[in-house]
């Protein structure tokens, strides 16, 4: 399958989730080599923020997408 015929919601997903899936890897490792602990609980605390929007875009997406593939078997 060509990129053009991916649903452009199932690529905008993908991207979504890839995002999602750092933002959760940043607040669930721990770097000991960095010194400024204040610092680094303050990138974790906005890489949390960032996880649980981009989970909530995710949710939407999915949402959308079984919306309109419900809109399409009830047309047919």
């Amino acid at each position: 399958m060509y990129s053009w015929e991916v649903p452009i919601e199932e690529s905008i997903l993908k991207h979504v989730r890839h995002m999602k899936n750092g933002m959760e890897r940043q607040v669930a490792e721990r770097n000991d080599k960095f010194l400024w602990m204040d610092l680094d609980k303050n990138i974790r605390k906005e890489a949390s923020i960032y996880a649980s929007a981009y989970r909530t875009i995710e949710n939407n997406i999915l949402r959308e997408i079984k919306l309109r593939s419900r809109i399409k078997k009830e047309k047919k």
